[in-house]
């Protein structure tokens, strides 16, 4: 570990920067970075340890807690995935090889399967000494550590500014860095201009002003809005009607961790960053806002409305990761088929499609001439029996029948003709995963870590056509179909 002398030593300027909205304070026992000799230029953002889609933690009167929590992953050597009502519990949602030795100790061992997720109030305490965390306009959610090494030109070892930046001044700062003009035209077209302001010359002097004064926040209906040196918050319970009047009022200059309202003894400050934020939210397409939990979200409108099942969508090979939001609606609690069409030479093998990750979700590959499929009903594996494959032009079809109680089953067809007998897929997929549509690979987090660690992203060898999902009814029983 580089001691304090030490790294005085190195020309490193740390800025603490809000994340949607900056302003840079003095460190609170922030770790640093070990850089390596040479020093390079480099920007280094340090987010805080916070809960990413937490769950609040209740009280355990039936000492549920007193032994391991059964991954829901595969687990380590020779284990195999196990389901425990405690996963289900609101005392967080360990996964993989993540385990609560017992609730006192206060210990969880995360190995890289995991998805180990954890209440709400830890996610509070990381964030110590701001209020909230991710998607929150409190400090916790807005504000994030941020390193900046130029030995070239920032002489001052461990110097901390304090100036206002915001996330969108770090594309102008770098552009100015590198003495490059922003792009006019992109494809033809005029482009936007970029929003952000450099700040090279914060980094160059202290004290010069902060290029930003002023910058509003929106996450989830959570608003905000901070101008020289007041912060105007209005925080949201999700999924309940919207509080547009419950604003309170910081002097971040005199109340650095946000624990002091004073709308009442500043109403006319508050009017003012309110108007402010209103103004500025109708400028930047902010309203109208939008409180509806995850599950609502992801369910696709005509769906809620009782409307006609959403059309299918085509997707082809060679583009990024479709989005959840697109495929969320096409799968989640209903009935589905999945169609791709694909050239196969007898050495080709690698991954068809994949939808979903860890979490949860569904992979169909070809390995060893076979296709195989593999679902990953959130911890729950199962596999349909593999199917050998010809050479030459392929159409395979995975069946799905959603059949309520979130239950379903699935089969796998080549040209139309049943390959596989029908075998339980349980439980339906909704809206719990967080990775869309790969075709050709499984990127990031797969949805099969048997497969993973054989052959990696394991893209396919051969020639992929396109892939098509037909969305069916929604299970007969399915809340999301009630919206």
């Amino acid at each position: 570990m580089r001691t304090p002398r030490r790294l005085a030593r190195q020309a490193v300027l740390s800025l603490r920067r809000e994340q949607c909205g900056t302003r840079a304070v003095p460190g609170q026992g922030e770790g640093h970075r070990q850089v390596p000799r040479p020093l390079r230029p480099g920007l280094d953002p340090c987010p805080r340890g916070a809960a990413s889609a937490p769950a609040g933690a209740g009280p355990d009167p039936a000492g549920n807690l007193a032994g391991a929590l059964r991954p829901r992953g595969a687990g380590l050597g020779r284990h195999r995935p196990r389901r425990s009502s405690a996963v289900h519990t609101p005392h967080g949602n360990l996964r993989g090889d993540a385990r609560l030795r017992r609730p006192e100790s206060r210990t969880a061992r995360c190995a890289p399967r995991s998805n180990a997720l954890y209440p709400t109030g830890w996610g509070q305490v990381s964030n110590t000494p701001f209020p909230t965390y991710k998607t929150y306009t409190g400090g916790g959610g807005r504000r994030v550590a941020f390193v900046i090494s130029w030995p070239a030109r920032i002489t001052a070892g461990g110097a901390i500014r304090s100036q206002f930046v915001h996330v969108t001044d770090v594309m102008p700062t770098l552009l100015d860095l590198a003495g490059v003009a922003p792009l006019t035209q992109v494809s033809g077209r005029p482009a936007q201009a970029l929003h952000g302001r450099s700040f090279v010359p914060v980094l160059l002097d202290a004290t010069t002003a902060s290029p930003r004064r002023e910058q509003y926040y929106e996450c989830w209906s959570n608003r905000g809005y901070y101008r020289d040196g007041w912060l105007a918050r209005s925080l949201q319970k999700r999924g309940e009607p919207i509080d547009l009047d419950n604003w309170t009022l910081h002097d971040l200059d005199r109340d650095f961790s946000e624990s002091v309202d004073v709308r009442d003894s500043h109403p006319d400050k508050l009017r003012e960053l309110v108007a402010a934020f209103d103004e500025t939210a109708w400028l930047n397409l902010v309203y109208p806002l939008d409180n509806r939990t995850m599950v609502q979200k992801m369910s696709d409108g005509a769906a809620r409305a009782g409307a006609a099942t959403p059309a299918g969508r085509r997707f082809f090979p060679g583009s990024q990761t479709v989005h959840r939001a697109v495929v969320v609606p096409l799968i989640s609690d209903r009935s589905f088929r999945v169609r791709a069409t694909f050239v196969r030479r007898d050495v080709d093998q690698g991954v068809v499609w994949a939808i979903g990750e860890q979490i949860g979700g569904i992979v169909l590959y070809v390995e060893d001439g076979r296709l195989r499929f593999c679902y990953n009903g959130y911890g729950e594996f199962s596999e349909l029996p593999p199917v050998a494959l010809p050479v030459g032009e392929i159409e395979a079809t995975l069946e799905y029948e959603a059949l309520g109680t979130r239950q379903g089953r699935g089969r796998i067809l080549l040209d139309g003709v049943a390959q596989t007998p029908w075998q339980a897929l349980s439980p339906t997929l909704m809206a719990g995963f967080h990775e869309g549509l790969d075709i050709g690979l499984d990127r990031r987090a797969p949805v099969s870590w048997d497969v993973y660690q054989k052959h990696g992203t394991f893209r396919y060898t051969g020639t992929l056509h396109d892939v098509t999902i037909e969305p069916g009814p929604r299970a007969p029983d399915s809340p999301l179909a009630r919206g």
